[in-house]
């Protein structure tokens, strides 16, 4: 391949890369489906095999992987046939911190019919069971922490307007 066909491609990126922070910029998170297919075999490559859309699988994943924007995935529930459904969450560039604190947050405040019941096969790796309005997490070595509350600002709808965070400033100062 010419080196010039590489740095067309490459400009493809930068332009993806640019139109996705420009669309988020309002935003503190936004919050999406991971993929908008159910979770399909591990042994197939994508979901869409010998299809013209055979990438359409990463579509909500892809544009925050090129413009260097933080986000993170949570089980959010599961298909009548118990696959994963996933929620992605992302947020503005270099906030990862604020993307993990709404990541764990979430993990410990959804519903419990959301909480996976899979084998913990890391040390110390958290399992979660909700009971009435508060959300308990053990981990294997009996640790536990409860929380109660409301959703924060910005987790109760789909994205968080800029204007809101100074509210959430002002949160975090107290």
């Amino acid at each position: 391949m010419p080196g010039t066909r590489v740095l067309q491609c490459y400009q493809q990126i930068m332009g993806i890369q640019a139109r996705t922070v420009a669309a988020t910029l309002p935003y503190d998170l936004v919050l999406s489906p991971v993929a908008p297919v159910a979770a399909f075999p591990a042994e197939q490559p994508m979901p869409f095999p010998g299809d013209e859309k055979t990438m359409a699988h990463i579509g909500f994943t892809a544009p925050y992987n090129m413009s260097g924007q933080p986000a993170a995935t949570v089980n959010c529930g599961f298909t009548a046939d118990r696959r994963p459904i996933g929620v992605q969450i992302a947020g503005r560039r270099f906030d990862d911190l604020g993307v993990l604190r709404a990541a764990a947050w979430y993990e410990r405040n959804r519903p419990a019919e959301a909480v996976p019941h899979w084998p913990d096969s890391a040390h110390g790796a958290p399992t979660g069971q909700k009971t009435g309005e508060k959300t308990t997490s053990t981990t294997p070595e009996g640790g536990s922490l409860e929380r109660r509350g409301t959703v924060p600002a910005g987790l109760a709808g789909t994205a968080l307007p800029a204007h809101r965070r100074a509210d959430r400033a002002g949160d975090r100062a107290r």
